[in-house]
This record gives structure tokens, C-alpha cells and sequence, in this order.
């Protein structure tokens, strides 16, 4: 049976994407390749992925909203880091969109703590003097996903706005229960993609919440017509750090504090996002989840945010909140046919923008296994490998997030820390995604280890910062600009904006795990030198970077000076294999100077 797409009610806008739905409507009456439920950014951007790499799949997205979105969607993950700016431009072919209809990103900016918060010039600020040469994005979410909309449909998928998923009924086919304006109607598919964001149908149907121990909340609002910070101060010395007006707001910016960090993001259509997360544990969520509350709590933590936000109330667009803001699951991919992917499957932190770029990774792995089944081949390895694969991805974010926002208000802490995360991103997840074939099973094998020793090697340092910030939190002069440009970590945003032969990606991931060893060693060398310069080992000394700690009454018997499985590394050997460390130390980098990286052009610390 064919059953009929449903029908807009009248109106030329209407009717167009009426015209649109009836070119590219399926007939149900046959079993489709696949249903993805939901169409915001996740289930989009698989729809269109599926058809750019099998034509013939047969895909129907269905999306409760009716329209288009807002130019500004209110959601957040507006930010990107370089997978997703990647996956977007590269593997869905939206470059030329991100390039013209998109807020070109100057980095990750991060104003720390000092002096009350309530002169921003008096602030140390770690940050970019310039725009990275590897390109990342803001993204207006409703100007993003109507974009995609449009490519979706050209593409040939069977978008279906307005409608509601009433009940999924898995077997071999699935059958879909649909709604639209008080008609009901039955699909069937071969697979079936949750991508429903937090409503999760197929994860609440099928009991697969797993509880997260990270434990942040957030909220966010848009404000009209943008946001200039630089406004917030007058001093000729911190305006001039920048070699243009105007760079700092283009960057995603933190407010910093202990157990908590505050975004401002400019979107190109005119508001600006402003957002929190915080701890409860510090920051409980009544302070944070209306309007009024953050109001109050900004006055006292973030008095400049504050007082810009005042005179402008009604210029407000939106407020939401969200408690308990991670998000675990038992599986995401199935043999049974179906796959969850975006905030339907996991989620950790909004900082360091990682959602988009887990929806770029999942849905590169839901492609690459439902394009080979439907071709008719045997997916199961593939399946549970891939599956093991983004679970080892998201510990590798909570072993990044846990217990990090109590470290928040030490700037030395989490400068270095910052530095250190983006050694392992780019060097380890960032080189494979967007050199090679992140979908390759052999590589994936090959790198797995490295990329699991070093989520082992993540925690260990999380938790040394910890017992570091219970020693010393030292201040650190406010007139910082980090310049990396000719240190290891330069080196590695510097090769993503190069042509790079995919076969020497595997070993490229591999030296750089060793690499970033080194890099946690010379820490390491650093903080004891600060806080226990009695106890240092001299610079021949084998450190083994998997038992750091600041007690040096356990370093014997924790093995920091050397295991079979971790022989370790000198302080003289980590700087041949690691450059330029001091360029990244806070405290040893000051004033407006900046380094140009071998290019010529000058590094930021985080794009």
C-alpha cells in the first residue's frame, strides 16, 4: 500500500515544501533502507551522508517540527572544533556554505579569574592573536539545518517535517508508526537510525540509559544583536594585544571560574549565544535555571557579563536549562538493525565542542555499517568494533572532564591542562578523522591502542592537576598570550591544514602518543620544580608519565621511576622529543608577542 505523504496546510510557502516533498517521497508500500527519527543536526547529517555514499539507499527523515527552522535554532552546540568542521565541510560538501554563511572561529579564548572578574583587561587571558589555519566555525543552528534540509531533499531524501514518530516497532523490518496533522501512517525499513536528540525514543524503549558519573548542568540564552566584550575595558595595552578589533569576539569565549565556565559565542546572523555549565556540587542548578537566577549568580561571579546584560533584558530571545547535561548509553549500534547517534546515544560536556564531532564520528560509522549491509555484506565485526570504538572515544572525554570543574579557578592549572588535551585531540583523533578513512578497520585497530593508552594517561593527569590545585593556585599576570607557534603542539594544528599522505597517519598517531608522554613528563618537571623542588629528580631520571603524583613518599612504589610496561622517559629526553614547552607554560609567557609557526603564520591555542 502507498500511503499518501502528508499534506501542509495552505499557503505558498507551504505549498513549495509540499512540491519538494511529493519530488522526493518515497512509497512506503516498500520497505526503505532506512528511517532516521528525527531531523535536526544529527539526522540530517546522516541522511544526506547516506546518500552521498550509496545514491540508491532509500532514506526518510522524520522531524516533529513544522518548517523550517529559525535562522538562530535555539540549541546549543554551536560551536565547532576541527573533526566536525571536517565532517561538514569535507564529507558532506557544505564548505562553501561554512564559508559564506558562517562565523569564522578564532579559536577557544579563556579569561580565568582575578581580581573580583570585574575588570576583564585584568584577567589572564589564553588565547589566539590570530585565526587558525586549520578553519573551524559558529554555526547558526537554523541557518545550518535548513541548508542541510535543502541539500537533503536534492540529495533525494524523503524529509518529512511536522511529524511525529507515535511508536517503533523493531523486527526484521522495522515498522515506523508516523503522524502529521491528525493522519497516521506505517513505514517499514530495513534499518532504523535514532536521532531524536534527548527525547531518545529508541533508547527509553529499549532501556539503555547508563548513568554518567560527570555530573554538570547547564543553561543558555541568545541575546540580540551580539555582544562586544572589548567594550568591557578601555585599556590601550589589552586592546592593542590584538592585531584587529573585533578578533577576540570571534572566538568561543570562557568565563572561568571555580566549578563553572561561562560561552560567548557571535553567531553571523546577530545574537550571541551566552551560556553556562556548572557543578552542582559548587553551583547548584536553582542558581542557574531561570533567567533571574543566572542574573543573580552573574553579579556575583561574572559582574562585567552582568552588568552588559542589565540595560538589555529584553533583548533576551530564549532561555533553557538542562539538568544533568551528559548523557551514557549501553550501545549505539546493533545487529538487530538499528543505531542511535547525537544526543539519542551519548553526550559529555559542551566544553572543547565535542558534540558535533561525535555525530561526525558516529555517523561516519552508521554509514559505513548500513551501506555495506544493505550491499549485502557481513557487518557484525565491523559493528561491535565500530561500537567499541565510540565508547572508547566518550571515556576518553570523561577521563578530559571529570572532576575538571573544580580545577576551573587555577589558571596555571588549566592553561596547561588545555594545552595538554589538545595535544591528544589533535594529534591522536583530529589527524586520522581528517587524513585517512576514520571508517577503516585496520587503521582503527592499529591506532585503538595508542588512543586507549593515552585516555589512561588523561585521567592520570586530571588527577595530578588536582592534587596540584590543593598544593598551589599561584597567580598568573594577566597580560598572557600563549604562543605556540614552534612548539610540538603548534606542529600538530599546523599538519591538519596540510596535504598528508594517509598511509603515514598510523605511524604519525603513534609517534605522537610517545610524544605526548614526553609532554606529561616535562609537566610533571614543571609542577615539582613549583611545589616540591626538594624532591625533583634530576633531569636523568626515567619518569614514568603513568604514576605522577605529588606525593613523593608513593613514587617508589607507584612505579614513577620506571615499570616493564612503562620503562618511562628522562626530563633531558622528553625536551629532545617535545619542543617548545615553555611557550605553552603559563607564567613564562607574557605580553602581546607572537611566534609565527613554520608556515609563517601565527598558531592559535585552540581553534
Amino acid at each position: 500500500m502507498h500511503h499518501a505523504v502528508p499534506r501542509l496546510s495552505p499557503g505558498p510557502e507551504n505549498e513549495k515544501v509540499q512540491r519538494e516533498r511529493e519530488e522526493v517521497s518515497i512509497d512506503s508500500g516498500e520497505t526503505l533502507d532506512v528511517v532516521v527519527l528525527g531531523g535536526g543536526l544529527a539526522g540530517l547529517t546522516l541522511g544526506l551522508q547516506l546518500k552521498r555514499t550509496r545514491p540508491q539507499t532509500s532514506v526518510l527523515v522524520a522531524e516533529k517540527r513544522a518548517g523550517p527552522p529559525p535562522e538562530a535554532a535555539f540549541k546549543v552546540g554551536e560551536s565547532t572544533a576541527e573533526v566536525a568542521a571536517h565532517y561538514f565541510g569535507t564529507v558532506l560538501g557544505l564548505q562553501d556554505h561554512l564559508d559564506t554563511d558562517q562565523y569564522h572561529k578564532a579559536g577557544l579564548r579563556f579569561f580565568f579569574t582575578a581580581n573580583g572578574n570585574e575588570d576583564i583587561a585584568r584577567r589572564p587571558e589564553f588565547g589566539p592573536t590570530r585565526v587558525s589555519p586549520t578553519p573551524t566555525y559558529q554555526v547558526d543552528r537554523g541557518v545550518l539545518e535548513a541548508e542541510l534540509a535543502e541539500r537533503c531533499r536534492a540529495a533525494g531524501v524523503d524529509l518529512r517535517d511536522g511529524t511525529r514518530v507515535e511508536d517503533v516497532e523493531l523486527g526484521k523490518p522495522h515498522t515506523i508508526t508516523l503522524s502529521h496533522d491528525g493522519e497516521t501512517e506505517t513505514v517499514t525499513a530495513t534499518w532504523v537510525v535514532d536521532a531524536a536528540g534527548r527525547a531518545a525514543i529508541l533508547k527509553q524503549k529499549l532501556g539503555l540509559d547508563r548513568p554518567v558519573e560527570h555530573n554538570i548542568n547547564a543553561a543558555w540564552f541568545r541575546l540580540d544583536g551580539g555582544l562586544d566584550f572589548e567594550e568591557w575595558s578601555d585599556d590601550p595595552d589589552w586592546l592593542g594585544r590584538m592585531p584587529e578589533r573585533g578578533l577576540r569576539k570571534r572566538s568561543t569565549t570562557h568565563m572561568v571560574g571555580k566549578g563553572y565556565w561561562v560561552w560567548l559565542i557571535q553567531l553571523q546572523s546577530g545574537p550571541i549565544s551566552i551560556g553556562i555549565c556548572a557543578d552542582p556540587r559548587i553551583h547548584p542548578f536553582e542558581q542557574i535555571n531561570t533567567f533571574d537566577a543566572f542574573m543573580q549568580w552573574a553579579h556575583r561571579y561574572e559582574p562585567q557579563l552582568a552588568d552588559a546584560l542589565e540595560t538589555r533584558r529584553d533583548g533576551v530571545l530564549d532561555f533553557l536549562k538542562v539538568e544533568r547535561f551528559p548523557l551514557g548509553a549501553e550501545r549505539v549500534y546493533s545487529m538487530d538493525r538499528w543505531c542511535l547517534t547525537g544526543e539519542a546515544g551519548v553526550f559529555t560536556d559542551a566544553f572543547y565542542s565535542p558534540g558535533s564531532d561525535f555525530i561526525g564520528i558516529g555517523n561516519s560509522f552508521i554509514s559505513d555499517i548500513v551501506t555495506r549491509d544493505l550491499d549485502g555484506e557481513d557487518v557484525a565485526e565491523r559493528l561491535e568494533f565500530f561500537n567499541s570504538v565510540l565508547f572508547a572515544l566518550f571515556e576518553r572525554y570523561l577521563a578530559l572532564y571529570t572532576d575538571m570543574y573544580l580545577l576551573m579557578g587555577n589558571a596555571q592549572a588549566m592553561g596547561i591542562k588545555h594545552s595538554v588535551d589538545v595535544c591528544a585531540y589533535w594529534g591522536e583523533i583530529a589527524l586520522p578523522f581528517m587524513k585517512a578513512n576514520f571508517a577503516d578497520m585496520d587503521l582503527l585497530k592499529a591506532i585503538l591502542p595508542p588512543i586507549r593508552s593515552t585516555t589512561e594517561l588523561l585521567a592520570r593527569t586530571m588527577a595530578f592537576y588536582r592534587e596540584w590545585d590543593a598544593i598551589e593556585q599561584r597567580e598568573v599576570p594577566p597580560l598572557i598570550i600563549p604562543r605556540p607557534g614552534k612548539s610540538s603542539v603548534g606542529n600538530l594544528l599546523f599538519t591538519l591544514a596540510r596535504d598528508v599522505d594517509p598511509a603515514t597517519v598510523r605511524p604519525s598517531v603513534e609517534e605522537n602518543a610517545k610524544r605526548f608522554q614526553a609532554f606529561v613528563v616535562l609537566v610533571f618537571d614543571r609542577v615539582v620544580s613549583q611545589v616540591l623542588p626538594d624532591a625533583r629528580p634530576d633531569e636523568n631520571t626515567r619518569i614514568n608519565p603513568f604514576a605522577i603524583s605529588l606525593d613523593p613518599d608513593r613514587w617508589e612504589a607507584d612505579g614513577l621511576f620506571g615499570t616493564d610496561e612503562h620503562p618511562g622517559i628522562s626530563v633531558a629526553d622528553a625536551k629532545t622529543q617535545f619542543e617548545g614547552f615553555d611557550l605553552i607554560w603559563l607564567g613564562e609567557v607574557e605580553a602581546a608577542e607572537t611566534t609565527p609557526g613554520p608556515d609563517g603564520r601565527t598558531l592559535p591555542g585552540r581553534s
